[in-house]
């Protein structure tokens, strides 16, 4: 009675570990790929707003314009390459994916406050052009001068 109690406490035991060898990897696993999958849907959801947010936006100045319009495209790009390539992204390249849209998401605040990035400065083109071809044409010096043909 003692051995049958002790052989199937053994067994009991051995099946445990078996179950514990096969079933926890697999566990763990499929509750990686699940918190996989909340990231990659919420990555998309991030770009989704971002898109829509940039696309209502109106600009204060041509500049500024312009500068919403680069992220515009950039962010048009990166949602073609993840309706492609989103279900084959790992964990990090999606934290990649999410810490730019984070940076995005702090210029459209930037925008949205009436900055911008780039300064807007005027070139007085006038002076230089003045030097530039104050060598040109007749001096007062040269005037009525001219050199002799070289043969």
């Amino acid at each position: 009675m003692l051995t049958i109690f002790s052989l199937s406490v053994f067994s009991l035991a051995l099946l445990s570990e078996l179950l514990l060898i096969f079933w926890l990897p697999f566990r763990l696993n499929s509750e990686q790929k699940g918190n996989r999958e909340v990231a990659r849907q919420e990555m998309v959801h991030t770009l989704d707003i971002l898109r829509s947010r940039l696309g209502r936006f109106k600009a204060a100045s041509r500049y500024q314009g312009k500068e919403v319009a680069m992220m515009t495209e950039g962010l048009d790009n990166l949602a073609r390459y993840l309706r492609e390539y989103s279900k084959q992204l790992d964990i990090e390249q999606i934290r990649a994916v999410r810490t730019v849209l984070q940076q995005c998401q702090k210029s459209l605040s930037h925008f949205t406050a009436q900055k911008q990035y780039a300064a807007e400065i005027s070139i007085d083109t006038s002076a230089c052009l003045k030097r530039t071809f104050s060598g040109f044409g007749p001096t007062a010096a040269t005037a009525g001068k001219t050199e002799p043909h070289q043969k």
